[in-house]
Order: structure tokens, then C-alpha cells, then sequence
């Protein structure tokens, strides 16, 4: 219903090759999956690339899941199942071997496979140019001036603004002392997010990524501040401290483990000295999120809160912004979706004591914003960019609200608990601007003369967007949606398209949508993708909630 179709979508349009997960789909290993990898990927779709197991999966199909007897079946039914190449099962190639001498793998699907690698290599051009790595080209192209703009452009779009009391942008005219609080507010390289530089993956940059092509949220301050505006950093908090796993040094499988990341206690002293900086400051900027040891490849984590200090550590600086009504602005760098305090977010939702939050001015969200994040950061508090990202994920205000996302199943557990509402803290789609915009009611201009439009026919919808405020700014324009009545369990609205538009104060655009109706599919029992007659709900507007959507319909015979 929700994964296969991307995959689907870049399996038509060529994507080169495949990597097959860890998981089982009724209860088989993807790597031996005859329906997906067979019925599914290189029949109905016609897939003509190559399939790369994850690490270690026929392996694991041994030691770890247990569906395997030995290296030997494992290895004939991965061949079987269409796999080309294995990744980093040592023992595959005897348990192969083996197979072929014993009549239990023919060979011949061993030729299969090659020749799909071979048929790659031909196609990406490697046997004329094998485009080995050319350190001159390495040194003017990665990193290149080209590279870091773009960086920084990204950067800018994807920060997203999710509370705002009016106290941002800054105006930074006039003030003497900007506080850049928080563990990750000069963390460089967790900037970076997973798999880049000392994260961890790789072993040829154990010191990390250069130094000198990253911009903190600290760094941008400092470069951005006028004169005579002193920036001062506090840490404030610390938030992990690495331990080795007891269960030992390697898996079974001769892998290192990594070190287990155990929340930090609160230290008094960082805690102390970021306060008094905070209180002494016209600003005060709190970048907390979490560390590669809390979001990395296998490092699945039990829990959604902030760790180690950080929730002291707001909670401190929300209550000198109280006390001295100094702007308090929370940045959050994480790529996951994070439980945050009531000082940030408030109690609503929750059934008593239902408060806003007091204290804490602006939160922002920057998913892992690489080399430039900091610049793209301090822009956008100090005004010089406008906040345009919007949520990719949906914010629970508690772990157990999960799953909260926008598009599950209808009428799946009511709408809240016995103490808490199904009312996430942010839902998928939100963000703010510096400006305001109006939604007209959404139109569709090709109803035919019917009233109905068929699979084959295209739905043409349109919104009049008006900005309302008196600063320049861009809006996503989202449309969702909805069948109202199906046959099978689904969701009560489904995002389809949307739109950047950017608009000048007083500024009014038509935004227009083309959705064939042949995307409005649901799934029915036996995983087909259907489209069902009956009324479908266009909704338009600035996110998944409802209260946010503009609504139309329209009927499909």
C-alpha cells in the first residue's frame, strides 16, 4: 500500500540496481521473496537491472533469521531467487560451489546472474571508460564551489519553521550579544548526518570531514552578526556517552560492533554557564538533536526524547526567556522525528493541564543540513532567507502515540487514548513562513459533461493563492486525496502533488494541478492497485491536517 510504489515508479524508469532488505514479507526473507522479487519486480514490472543483497543477508538467513540450514541452501535459493550480487557473506562462494557440484543449483542461473552484471557494466559504459578515480578530478569537483552552493540552496529549503511566536526573524540591528547554546550548535560533523566523513561507515576519513568546509550554526552567527554583536557559545549539555556493547566486540558474523550510546547526565556546570550567558544576551539560540550513535545504521533507538541534558537544558533557557523576555529559539538537528518537552510544545492534546507552551519563542527543525547547515540556519532566524521546508514526517508528542502518521488506516485505534489524544505535536506537511497566505475554495475546470470522469481521464484542479502578509515569501501547495467510500481498509487521504510557489506581498497566483485518475488507486486483498468507482475529495492547502485542506470532488464511473 504505502512502500511498494516509489520503488515501482524508479523500478519503469530504469533504476540500475536493487539492494534487498532484511525484512520478510509473510514471513520470507526478501532476499529469497519469489512474489516480490520475481512476480512482482522482474515480471508485472519488468524490471531489467540488477539485485544487490544488504550485508550479510544470506548469511543471516543462517545464523541470524534461521530459515536456512547451512551456506549451502542459503546460497542456491539466493542464487534461485534472482540475486546477482551478495554482499559480504564470506562463505557464500563455497556454499555456491558446493551447491553446483551437488545438483542442488544449476549453473546455468549462475550465468543468469553475471550476465546482468556484465549487461550493467555495458550499459553505464565501463569497458570503454572504466572511469577509475582520478585524483585530480577528485580535488576540483568534490567540495567544488558548484557543490557548496548548492549545499547551501538545499540547505535553505529543507529548514523547517514549526513554531513561531512573531519573535523571528531577528532583527539583528542594535543587538550586542547573540547566546548559540546546545551540544550540536559547533558539532560539524554531526551536521553531516549518517554515512558521511567519522560517522562511522567508512575508514578513510577517521578524523572526519574537513573542518574548513563546514559551517555550524555557531560559525554562521559569527559570520552573519554585524559589528559590534559579540556571539558567545555555551555547550550547555552533553548528550551521549559511548560504552562498549556486552554482548561483545564482534557479531557472530566477525563484524565490529559499534559502541553503545548511553544518555548522558546532566552537567551542572555546562548547564550553569549557558544559562548565565543566556541571560546576559539580547538572543538566545539552542541547537540540540541528536548523534550519529542515536540515528546511524543500526542504532535503532527505544525512545523519542531528547538525551542526556538537552531537556534540562530548555527548560532553563525557556525559563530566562520567561523571566527576561528575551527571544528563545530552539533548533532542532535530527533526522527523526523527536519527542520534545512541554516548555517547546505545550501540553495540548494531553487531557489535563492543557497549556501552550511558555518560554521557548521559535523551534526549527534542520534534518542533518550538511556542510552549510549552519549558514542556512542563521539566515533564516536573522531574515535573510525565508523559511520555506515543510514536514516529511509527522512529530508525536509521546512515543506512544505511534503510529501517528498523517495517512494510516481509517478508524485504526479511535482518535486518542485514555490520556492522550491522537493529536500529533506536528503533522506531516506543516511549516511556517514570515508571511501569511489565503486559500480560495479549490475549483476543478474539466468536470465533462457527464459529471464523471473515467479511469483514463485526467482531473484538472485549481486554487487562487493569496499572500496576505507585507514580506515576500513561498508556500508549498499541497494537494491530498481522498476515496471516500472503499471496498478494502485505506486511508482517509493520500498526498498526490504539490507545488514551491513564491509570491510578493498583496500577490494572488492560480496554482493548477493535473492528477490522472488512475493514480487514485487503493489496494485491494490480493496486493492489486485498483481504481474504484464512486466520490473522491480534492483537498488543498498547507498540510495533512484537515483543518488546513480547501475541499472539492469529483465522481469516477
Amino acid at each position: 500500500s504505502w512502500f511498494l510504489p516509489p520503488f515501482e515508479r524508479v523500478a519503469k524508469e530504469g533504476c540500475g540496481t536493487f539492494m534487498l532488505g532484511y525484512e520478510s514479507i509473510e514471513g520470507v526473507p526478501v532476499t529469497f521473496n519469489k512474489w516480490l522479487l520475481s512476480d512482482k519486480l522482474r515480471g508485472a514490472w519488468n524490471y531489467q537491472g540488477t539485485l544487490i543483497t544488504d550485508w550479510d543477508n544470506v548469511g543471516r538467513s543462517v545464523w541470524e533469521q534461521k530459515v536456512k540450514p547451512d551456506y549451502v541452501q542459503a546460497a542456491a535459493d539466493a542464487v534461485k531467487s534472482g540475486n546477482d550480487l551478495v554482499m559480504t557473506t564470506p562463505k557464500f562462494y563455497e556454499g555456491a560451489i558446493e551447491a553446483v557440484k551437488t545438483g542442488l543449483l544449476d549453473e546455468s542461473l549462475i550465468d543468469a546472474a553475471v550476465a546482468r552484471i556484465l549487461a550493467l557494466k555495458f550499459r553505464l559504459g565501463l569497458f570503454e571508460d572504466p572511469r577509475l578515480p582520478d585524483q585530480k578530478r577528485i580535488d576540483a569537483v568534490i567540495g567544488s564551489e558548484e557543490h557548496q552552493q548548492l549545499n547551501l540552496e538545499v540547505a535553505r529549503e529543507a529548514v523547517a519553521l514549526l513554531k513561531n511566536d512573531g519573535s523571528l526573524p531577528f532583527n539583528v540591528a542594535g543587538a550586542k550579544r547573540i547566546a548559540v547554546v546546545g551540544p550540536l550548535a559547533d558539532d560539524a560533523q554531526t551536521q553531516l548526518g549518517d554515512w558521511a566523513g567519522s560517522s562511522g561507515q567508512i575508514n578513510w576519513m577517521p578524523d572526519g570531514h574537513p573542518r574548513e568546509m563546514i559551517t555550524t550554526v555557531l560559525d554562521g552567527f559569527k559570520q552573519l552578526a554585524p559589528e559590534g554583536c559579540e556571539v558567545v557559545y555555551s555547550r550547555g549539555a552533553n548528550i551521549v556517552d559511548l560504552v562498549p556493547d556486552p554482548e561483545g566486540e564482534f557479531y557472530p558474523d566477525g563484524q565490529p560492533r559499534p559502541k553503545i550510546g548511553v544518555s548522558a547526565k546532566i552537567d551542572r556546570a555546562l548547564l550553569g554557564e549557558a544559562v548565565e550567558n543566556a541571560r546576559k544576551s539580547d538572543l538566545i539560540v539552542a541547537v540540540v538533536g541528536d548523534v550519529i550513535q542515536a540515528i546511524g545504521e543500526g542504532c535503532s533507538t527505544a525512545t523519542l526524547e531528547l538525551l542526556g541534558g538537552q531537556n534540562a537544558l530548555i527548560d532553563a533557557l525557556s525559563n530566562v526567556a520567561r523571566e527576561t523576555g528575551k527571544p528563545f529559539v530552539v533548533v532542532l538537528v535530527s533526522s527523526k522525528p523527536q519527542v520534545l518537552p512541554a516548555s517547546v510544545i505545550g501540553t495540548n492534546g494531553v487531557i489535563v493541564d492543557e497549556t501552550p507552551a511558555e518560554g521557548t519563542s521559535a523551534l526549527l527543525w534542520a534534518p542533518s543540513p550538511g556542510m552549510k547547515g549552519g549558514q542556512a540556519i542563521a539566515e533564516i532566524i536573522l531574515g535573510e532567507t525565508e523559511p520555506s521546508g515543510r514536514l516529511p514526517i509527522t512529530f508525536p508528542r509521546h512515543a506512544g502515540q505511534l503510529p501517528v502518521y498523517y495517512n494510516q488506516i481509517r478508524g485504526q485505534h479511535g482518535n486518542r487514548y485514555a490520556d492522550l489524544t491522537q493529536n500529533p505535536a506536528f503533522a506531516f506537511g506543516e511549516g511556517l513562513s514570515y508571511t501569511t497566505f489565503e486559500y480560495g475554495d479549490p475549483t476543478i475546470t474539466n468536470v465533462p459533461e457527464s459529471g464523471i470522469f473515467t479511469e483514463t481521464d485526467t482531473v484538472h484542479a485549481e486554487i487562487t493563492l493569496t499572500n496576505t502578509g507585507d514580506r515576500k515569501g513561498t508556500e508549498v501547495v499541497q494537494l491530498y486525496i481522498g476515496d471516500i467510500v472503499t471496498s478494502y481498509s485505506w486511508t482517509d487521504r493520500e498526498l498526490k502533488a504539490f507545488q514551491r510557489v513564491e509570491l510578493e506581498p498583496g500577490k494572488s497566483k492560480t496554482v493548477a494541478f493535473d492528477i490522472p485518475v488512475s493514480d487514485c488507486t487503493i489496494v485491494d486483498s490480493e496486493a492489486n492497485r485498483i481504481v474504484e468507482p464512486g466520490e473522491f475529495e480534492v483537498l488543498i492547502g498547507r498540510s495533512s491536517r484537515r483543518e488546513h485542506l480547501k475541499r472539492t470532488t469529483f465522481t469516477v464511473a
